[in-house]
């Protein structure tokens, strides 16, 4: 992939994405996972092709936090949940991002330890 493509989809993880921690399974081990939310799908999509990796679903409303106002606007969200996609994705990612470069570093130091688990959503690198 192109670098000025990474530098696009890091502009979207900056600005309007998030790495975030869950737990999952008996033992609540914590898994990031990273989602990019927008309400124009041929953005994530584009996004999903160029990287072939995650999945994208689809909200017809929600809550904006701390504004309590609701949207009428279908919201989408590209996510990438399995482990060595988000490790795999982020260390290509790491050069272009500003925001969230020192998340990102430390994010990938937590994925390192844990044995990945399969998800029906992943795809390798192109």
């Amino acid at each position: 992939m192109k670098k000025t493509t990474w530098k696009y989809i890091a502009g979207f993880l900056d600005a309007d994405g998030s790495i975030t921690f869950h737990k999952k399974g008996s033992k609540n081990k914590i898994y990031p996972q990273i989602v990019i939310g927008n309400t124009n799908k041929k953005v994530l999509t584009s996004i999903k092709n160029s990287t072939g990796l995650g999945y994208i679903i689809k909200t017809n409303q929600h809550k904006r936090k701390g504004f309590g106002i609701k949207s009428k606007k279908i919201m989408w969200f590209y996510m990438i949940t399995r482990q060595d996609d988000i490790k795999e994705f982020l260390e290509k990612i790491i050069p272009f991002l500003i925001i969230k470069k020192e998340k990102a570093k430390k994010t990938i130091s937590m994925i390192t330890p844990y044995k990945s688990y399969k998800s029906k959503h992943s795809r390798k690198f192109k």
